[in-house]
C-alpha cells in the first residue's frame, strides 16, 4: 500500500478506505480472511499442478471491478503469484500475453486482439527493467501503447 504504483492504481477513495483507522486490523481478524489464505495456498498448488499437466491457464479475471481488484495493479500481482506458484518469470509473462491471446482467439477469432499480428489491435508496455530477472520489474513501466497509439500519461512509478 505504500508504493506509488499501488497508490496511483488504487486512487484516493480506495486508499482512504484502506487507510481508515482499524480497517486493516478488522480485515485481518475477519474469519473469512483465514479461509481466504488457505484457499489461496491451495489455488497456488493447483495452478502449478494444472500447468505442469498441460492445462491452458487464462490470465486476468472476469469478475470486473470489485473491491480488492484494482485494474492496473492486480495484474502485476497476478504475475507475481504465477511466479510464486512455481512458474518462471518468462512462463508467467508468456501465459499472460501470447497464451492468453491464443485463448481469446479460440473463443472468438473475429476479436482481432490478443496477438501481435497484422490487422490486430496492439497494446504494448515498454519496461525499463528486466522482468526476467525479477517479475516485479513489470512495474517499471516506461511507455504504454494502446491500440498501437502512445498513451501520453506518465506511467506509474513502482
Amino acid at each position: 500500500m505504500k508504493s506509488a504504483f499501488f497508490q496511483q492504481a488504487a486512487g484516493p477513495q480506495l486508499l482512504e478506505k484502506l487507510q481508515a483507522p482499524g480497517y486493516a486490523e478488522k480485515t485481518l481478524a475477519a474469519p473469512q480472511t483465514e479461509q481466504a489464505k488457505k484457499d489461496h495456498e491451495i489455488a497456488m498448488k493447483n495452478l502449478k499442478t494444472l500447468r505442469d499437466a498441460g492445462v491452458n491457464i487464462a490470465f486476468g479475471t472476469d469478475s470486473g471491478a470489485v473491491p480488492g481488484r484494482i485494474p492496473g495493479f492486480t495484474e502485476h500481482r497476478e504475475l507475481e503469484d504465477l511466479v510464486a506458484a512455481g512458474l518462471t518469470p518468462l512462463q508467467a509473462i508468456s501465459l499472460a500475453t501470447g497464451e492468453n491471446g491464443r485463448l481469446l482467439q479460440e473463443i472468438d477469432p473475429k476479436l482481432r486482439v490478443g496477438l501481435i499480428k497484422p490487422d490486430y489491435s496492439a497494446d504494448l508496455i515498454i519496461l525499463s527493467a528486466d522482468p526476467l530477472m525479477d517479475i516485479r520489474n513489470t512495474r517499471h513501466i516506461d511507455t504504454v501503447y494502446h491500440h498501437g497509439v502512445l498513451v501520453p500519461n506518465t506511467p506509474p512509478q513502482n
